[in-house]
């Protein structure tokens, strides 16, 4: 289904989830070795956004845990190829 200015396209929406196991450590202190790996927040929230754009998707929401992280998308019809 196309859509123009007059007839929106329906919106899809969807989750995305990953997981890290085993003390791989995504954000967040390792009590074991002391390792603090907070740096990585700004990198992930930077790298969503560049590749929301490069997939044609709305990043609605998301959540960078220690060893996981969370997004909702929708996917932007009108940007996509």
């Amino acid at each position: 289904m196309t859509g123009n200015a007059s007839t929106p396209s329906p919106l899809v929406t969807g989750v995305v989830t990953q997981e890290h196991a085993r003390r791989a450590f995504l954000c967040g202190e390792d009590s074991v070795s002391g390792m603090d790996f907070n740096h990585r927040r700004g990198w992930i929230a930077t790298r969503i956004k560049e590749l929301a754009h490069l997939f044609a998707i709305v990043v609605a929401a998301y959540a960078v845990m220690t060893n996981q992280y969370y997004l909702v998308v929708h996917f932007d019809q009108q940007r996509a190829p």
